[in-house]
Order: C-alpha cells, then structure tokens, then sequence
C-alpha cells in the first residue's frame, strides 16, 4: 500500500505588526488623574463647581447687626422711658453714685475784721440698698445772676456710708463777696480715696 504523502499545513498569516506601548506621562506620588476619574478638565477656563460660601463672614455679619439692634434699642430705651424707671432696671444715666446731700443750716456773720464769715452745715445721705464710697463736697457761692463767685471743697465727713445711713458735716469760708446772695452744696465728681 501505498503511503499517505504527508499532508501540508495551511499556510498561516504573517503575525500583524503590533506598534510598542507609547510611553506613560510622569507621575508625581499621590496625584491623581482627574482627567480619567471623572471627566473633568483640571485645566479649563472655568471650574466646573461654584464657589463655597464663607460661614464666617456670615456669622460675623449677623453678630455686626444683632450689636447695632441692641445698641439701638438701649438708646431708644434711654430716650423714651423715664428716668426713675431707668434708674430702677440699672440702664440710667445717673451713674452709680446715688448719695445725695441736704442742706442744712447757713448762716453769714461779719466778724470784728470786717470780713465776712459763711458757715454752711449739711448732711450726705446714702438712700440706697448698698455701701457707697462718699466723695468731698463741693461748695458753691452765687451771685444775683447765678454766677459762681466763690467756692471751697468740704472734706467728706466719713469715708463709707452704710445703707441708709447718713453724715453730718459743716464748714466755714471767710471772705466771701459781698455780692453773694446764695449757697450750692454737690457731691465732687472724682472720689479721691
């Protein structure tokens, strides 16, 4: 018998021509490629978000303006309600001082000299609920005109009122004019300790 001729394999195509990989761009480590994740161009005219709003500045804006209502209504307070009633939920003008003094006796006497002789007594009195610190006293002659002709500092009686409580003082000046028809007694402002 005869003998198969081997058979040929079928010819085969060439292998197609593969191009290498192109190189990959430099990456620096922890970058990210925005591009490929989600499509959007890092790089464009325009980001593709809107602008965060700040909360601080909001919050500032709102404290700004609460400050200005409640400065308003303070003043307004000042201007409509009276001043006992102020006075009485701590919003007066009257400061803290609350002694008042009362006048008590003044008496002018000419003596041997000539010159004249103004005795002037009183009382300071603390009509409040707390201790107050007594300033000096402030004596004042006037004129028919009301003009301030003569004036002398008294020196506080005691250092502390209690409440309630009250202290006596008197004081003389000499050489008072002429012309004087009348005496102011006040509390000194600016208590010297």
């Amino acid at each position: 018998m005869p003998q198969p001729r081997p058979v040929a394999p079928p010819p085969q195509a060439p292998p197609p021509l593969v191009e290498p990989p192109a190189p990959q761009p430099r990456r620096v480590y922890g970058e990210e490629d925005l591009a490929a994740r989600s499509g959007i161009d890092p790089f464009a005219h325009a980001p593709p978000f809107r602008p965060r709003r700040n909360p601080a500045k909001l919050w500032t804006l709102i404290a700004v303006l609460v400050g200005v209502a409640l400065i308003a209504a303070i003043a307004a307070l000042l201007v409509l309600v009276p001043t006992d009633m102020a006075d009485r939920i701590g919003i007066g003008t009257g400061g803290t001082q609350k002694l008042y003094v009362q006048p008590l006796n003044r008496e002018r006497r000419v003596m041997e000299s000539g010159n004249i002789l103004l005795e002037v007594s009183g009382r300071v009195i603390n009509p409040t609920d707390t201790v107050q610190t007594v300033p000096d006293i402030r004596a004042e002659v006037r004129d028919g005109s009301d003009r301030t002709v003569y004036s002398w500092t008294i020196s506080r009686p005691v250092r502390i009122l209690q409440p309630g409580a009250h202290a006596d003082f008197d004081s003389a000046a000499v050489d008072v004019p002429k012309s004087a028809t009348g005496v102011s007694l006040r509390l000194v402002d600016s208590i010297a300790n």
